[in-house]
């Protein structure tokens, strides 16, 4: 709606004041995107909204603590406790191959019968302890797995820097070009009677 202003100017009508949540709310998501408050405080006054580029980051500040830091916290708290029931189901796991890998195990025949060697002892079955060995390595690998989700959850994870190179169409342009003129400036420099 536009309205004639005292001084005969045109313009939007601004907004009555939003609820303070709302205009915190607001510049939360917009603070997401990664823009400078003073580009906040632009688009929100496009809005409608009546706001301040101070204003902006203690709107953010109160939202994050009045809102999504408890959320942040629960979710913390319940994905830890997953991952400590994981880790006790792992441990119980591993415990239990190691026990059957450490158990002595006896031969069998396909009828059903203990095979004995000559001199009348248990001939030792060595497949049920390298089967649990293969258990073992499963659950320690789940186990490295579940410590580096709970160093992810609690931001001990260290950080991996990267480095990217983009080369364009022009970049390739400009270095065939710089390439022509350097081998131009070659031929033109070289004494007279030489070629190349």
């Amino acid at each position: 709606m536009t309205v004639d202003m005292v001084d005969g100017r045109r313009g939007i009508a601004p907004k009555a004041p939003a609820p303070r949540i709302d205009r915190a709310r607001r510049a939360f998501e917009l603070s997401l995107s990664g823009q400078p408050y003073r580009k906040i405080t632009e688009v929100m006054k496009a809005e409608g909204y009546k706001i301040s580029t101070s204003a902006v980051s203690v709107l953010i500040r109160e939202y994050a603590q009045q809102a999504v830091l408890p959320l942040a916290k629960e979710h913390v708290t319940r994905e830890f406790e997953r991952l400590l029931e994981q880790r006790v189901r792992l441990e119980k796991g591993l415990k239990a191959a190691w026990a059957i890998h450490d158990r002595r195990h006896v031969a069998y025949s396909a009828s059903g019968g203990v095979i004995y060697d000559r001199t009348g002892n248990t001939i030792r079955d060595d497949g049920p302890s390298i089967q649990a060995l293969a258990q073992v390595r499963g659950f320690e690998d789940l186990i490295l797995k579940n410590a580096e989700a709970m160093a992810k959850l609690f931001g001990y994870n260290a950080t991996v820097r990267t480095e990217v190179t983009v080369v364009t169409e022009t970049d390739r342009a400009i270095a065939d070009l710089v390439g022509e003129l350097d081998a131009r400036d070659a031929r033109d420099t070289a004494p007279v009677g030489v070629e190349n």
